[in-house]
């Protein structure tokens, strides 16, 4: 069978088991009541034995369903943590689930703290993933415009292997906002140097111009 149908095949397992137990129940069940079947991530971890990418496939697909479920009623989504937390329990290399669940921590919930933990989870499980760090600086910026953690973060996702160019342009810039004059000044002339487009290195001439100027006004007090 294709991991496709292994997946289908899982989702349909978690739903009769809810269905199942909710048979025994004498009083209604609440919207969200088969969350309950992902306490942690243990149960899954139990009878996922050497399925545990596939548990993953399965939780992160509930995961989006109950984020685009509560995205067209009413907004709130309180399971979501728990329910990322479940998915990168159980496969800690899904990087996907750690991107998508920060977004929704802090797009949606205006929890930015929770978004960078979930981040920072994914960090430690994937040390050379520059999409991790970079979307914490991205969101650092967005949403609280701190330019000097964003500059940290972007800094950090530069150096990581297959992290694209303009990830430096990121750390440059917001070195630039934060005041760090010269660590952006050093930034910018290499981004100059190693431009392939006329419209970057242009770009680039700019920043470095109003820095240096910047500069001589604060050497002549």
């Amino acid at each position: 069978m294709s991991r496709i149908g292994l997946v289908a095949l899982a989702v349909l397992c978690l739903v009769g088991a809810a269905t199942l137990n909710s048979g025994r129940q004498q009083r209604p069940i609440p919207a969200d009541a088969d969350l309950a079947y992902f306490p942690s991530g243990h149960l899954l971890h139990a009878t996922a034995v050497g399925f545990k990418g596939l548990a993953a496939d399965v939780a992160f697909l509930r995961a989006v369903q109950y984020y685009g479920e509560h995205r067209k009623s009413d907004r709130q989504y309180p399971w979501t943590r728990h329910l990322f937390h479940v998915v990168t329990e159980l496969d800690p290399w899904f990087v996907t689930p750690y991107l998508f669940g920060a977004l929704v921590l802090a797009d949606d919930m205006s929890r930015l703290d929770l978004s960078v933990d979930l981040l920072e989870r994914g960090m430690a499980a994937n040390p050379n993933r520059w999409e991790l760090p970079f979307e914490a600086g991205f969101l650092s910026f967005v949403h609280q415009r701190d330019a000097t953690a964003a500059a940290i973060w972007f800094r950090q996702a530069m150096t990581m292997p297959g992290a694209p160019e303009y990830v430096r342009r990121f750390a440059a810039f917001t070195l630039t906002r934060s005041g760090s004059h010269a660590q952006a000044l050093k930034l910018w002339r290499e981004i100059e140097q190693n431009a392939t487009e006329p419209a970057i290195r242009e770009a680039a001439r700019r920043y470095i111009d109003e820095l240096e100027q910047e500069g001589g006004r604060t050497a002549n007090g």
